[in-house]
Order: structure tokens, then C-alpha cells, then sequence
């Protein structure tokens, strides 16, 4: 699936049915994208910049926010629909919001508001590589970011023959 169509897709009210049966007349505003969320007590489009992460439990997924949880019941293919590229699949039914992580170190996944995850092993290589791809998509990091700290540059990469971006 490409961007575009991730974008299309995570529009609330896109497509039909859903976790919202669509949203007649809803036009949100492009930079904010929102998960509808529907309860039996909670109804409510909750911002994908808030969210930490969502965990399915059992039949459900739990919406986690910093001060908040919600529990909804819906397919795995429903509330793809609505995430887009920062959040990843780390575990089957576990995602995590690229947005919210503070940093990733020793197996563990820290976020901004002090919560942590802790994936298996092959599970955070494969997660800590899509951050380092966040990371330098969104914030336009060098590839090699070592050799800018340490000073020695692209002149250095260049003296020695090698063109790497």
C-alpha cells in the first residue's frame, strides 16, 4: 500500500463500514488524522499524535494514551485503516506510535511519558530498525550519523573513495 492510499484509507469516514459505518459530511483537516473510537461508554475521534500504542487483548484493542485507556472491539483490517506510517506492528496485535518514542535501547522501548515496552528479541531488531527508517525520514538524520558527531564529515567518506548518503 502506498502513502497516498494509507492516507485515503486513514481518513476518517473513508471508504464504507468500518468502525464508524463512515462519517456523512466529515471533512477533518489534512495534518490531523484521527482513530473513531466507539464504546459502550466512549464515543470520540481520538488523535493518532496522542496515542502511545494499542495492544489487542483478547477480542479487543486497547487504545493506550498517556492519561487514558480505551477498549474497543474491532478487526485488525478495520483499525489498520485508520493508523498511518508512524505507527508500526512490533508483535501480532501490538503497535506502537514511532511519534510517542522517547528512544529505543537493550531490548526495551521507551516513550515520551516514562511507559516502556519490552518486545522479544527478533521483534525489536526488526522494530528498532523501522525507527531508525522513522528517524531519518522524518527528521532528515544522515544515514551516517556517527561520522557527523564525531566531526570527520562527508570529506572524510570522500578521501577514502567511498559516496554514501
Amino acid at each position: 500500500m502506498t502513502a497516498a492510499e494509507r492516507t485515503e484509507r486513514s481518513r476518517p469516514g473513508a471508504g464504507t463500514g468500518g468502525l464508524t459505518g463512515g462519517l456523512p459530511g466529515f471533512v477533518p483537516e489534512e495534518e490531523e488524522r484521527y482513530l473513531p473510537v466507539i464504546t459502550r461508554r466512549f464515543s470520540g475521534l481520538i488523535a493518532l499524535p496522542d496515542i502511545i500504542m494499542i495492544r489487542r487483548d483478547g477480542h479487543c484493542f486497547r487504545i493506550i494514551l498517556e492519561n487514558r485507556e480505551y477498549r474497543m472491539y474491532c478487526r485488525r483490517e478495520e483499525l489498520e485503516r485508520y493508523l498511518d506510517d508512524r505507527f508500526c506492528l512490533m508483535v501480532a496485535g501490538w503497535y506502537i506510535n514511532f511519534g510517542q518514542v522517547s528512544h529505543m535501547e537493550q531490548g526495551t522501548v521507551w516513550f515520551r511519558d516514562g511507559s516502556l515496552a519490552v518486545p522479544g528479541r527478533d521483534a525489536y531488531i526488526r522494530t528498532r530498525q523501522r525507527f531508525n527508517i522513522y528517524i531519518r525520514e522524518y527528521t532528515g538524520v544522515p544515514r551516517r550519523t556517527g561520522q557527523f558527531l564525531s566531526g570527520t564529515g562527508s570529506a572524510a567518506l570522500s578521501d577514502r573513495g567511498h559516496s554514501r548518503s
